[in-house]
């Protein structure tokens, strides 16, 4: 049986759940079990007596082994801050419109760096042969690809052909 479609939800609304999403929260405002067990071994480890207070060898054990303790509470405390940011709804909310953006600037930066240099061996003149070496396009459909991001505002340098 088909599922029903769901309702997209606007782009304005899609970018504030990722921007809450990944909003900063100090580690004292978290209330994740991760960040709650985190806060208390720092603080266990970080304690000493106060003045005039003996501690007994096993309260020095305890704190010792709190000290111990930090380096995996982290690790735990972050390996949860990303599971729960890689399955949050705003994160696959987000995901097309990332990979988009991606997508369009890698093409733009691909763009950039490929059609000037292009267009300078077609001035060179020796572009016919190493296009047709590399499997390109003739002169006149890559001319055409340049006329049409001129014309989109790209700024491109175009030698006409000699």
């Amino acid at each position: 049986m088909d599922k029903p479609l769901e309702k997209k939800k606007p782009t304005g609304e899609i970018f504030k759940g990722l921007w809450n999403e990944l909003k900063y929260v100090s580690l004292r405002e978290d209330s994740t079990p991760e960040a709650v067990a985190l806060l208390t071994t720092i603080e266990l480890g970080k304690q000493r007596p106060a003045p005039g207070e003996k501690w007994d060898d096993e309260r020095w054990r305890e704190q010792e082994e709190a000290q111990g303790l930090v380096a995996e509470k982290i690790g735990k405390y972050w390996s949860a801050k990303w599971d729960g940011l890689a399955n949050s709804q705003a994160v696959r909310d987000a995901a097309p419109l990332m990979s988009s953006a991606v997508n369009v600037a890698i093409a733009g930066v691909l763009l950039r760096l490929a059609l000037p240099r292009i267009a300078a061996l077609q001035a060179v003149g020796g572009f016919d042969e190493l296009a047709d070496f590399f499997g390109l396009p003739p002169r006149t459909e890559l001319a055409g690809y340049l006329d049409q991001l001129q014309v989109r505002g790209f700024p491109i340098e175009h030698v006409p052909p000699p």
